[in-house]
């Protein structure tokens, strides 16, 4: 009996906290909220607050069954995406080696194997676009856009080194790929997929 008591007291005190934050939450939405908001935008946050949920769930459809397993799913997207991006690249003749070659090793500095400048990763960070999701790595680019000014050197350094060297590191060419329905296709053939703008390929 005590401990029923117990949880009837706890069960009260969390519901309070939830209807607290959720106030809370409202209020400060609503201040974010303008004439331009979205009215998707809207209903999604009326939709957390009660509550609601909707069953984002789509089938996919592979030698006429209707596959709902996630991991089936998963499989039938990565082998439709080798598909379309697996190709392999055009290969280098060997004169045009030795030409890539030779201006590697050339030591006075052109534009076609001169180093990065500090200006211009600055204003590569500087292009990016804020409140994006991050990658592997986890690294926003709100993030690389406050770098101290001895990080932005290092990542410079790295950058550099990665360009004199040709080598690129393994996890910099992990693809985080997000495939989004077309419209007006049919949501079931893997296929009729798009990448979103802003989830291409990334190759970090």
């Amino acid at each position: 009996m005590a401990n029923k008591i117990d949880l009837k007291r706890c069960t009260a005190k969390a519901e309070k906290i939830i209807k607290k934050n959720k106030r809370e939450s409202w209020r400060k939405f609503c201040s974010s909220i303008s004439a331009e908001t979205p009215s998707k935008k809207i209903w999604d946050m009326v939709k957390k607050l009660t509550g609601t949920r909707t069953d984002n769930s789509i089938p996919l459809k592979e030698h006429g069954a209707i596959i709902f397993d996630n991991q089936k799913k998963a499989e039938i997207l990565a082998n439709t995406l080798d598909e379309l991006l697996g190709e392999e690249p055009p290969q280098t003749d060997h004169r045009q080696l030795q030409v890539i070659q030779a201006a590697k090793d050339q030591q006075s500095e052109e534009d076609f194997n001169s180093r990065f400048t500090m200006n211009e990763l600055k204003e590569c960070i500087n292009s990016l676009e804020n409140n994006k999701a991050a990658g592997e790595d986890e690294i926003m680019n709100n993030f690389l856009k406050n770098l101290p000014s001895h990080k932005m050197t290092e990542l410079l350094s790295l950058i550099n080194k990665s360009w004199r060297t040709s080598e690129i590191p393994t996890s910099w060419k992990n693809a985080l790929i997000l495939p989004i329905h077309k419209p007006g296709r049919n949501h079931l053939i893997p296929t009729h997929t798009d990448l979103s703008p802003s989830y291409q390929v990334l190759l970090r």
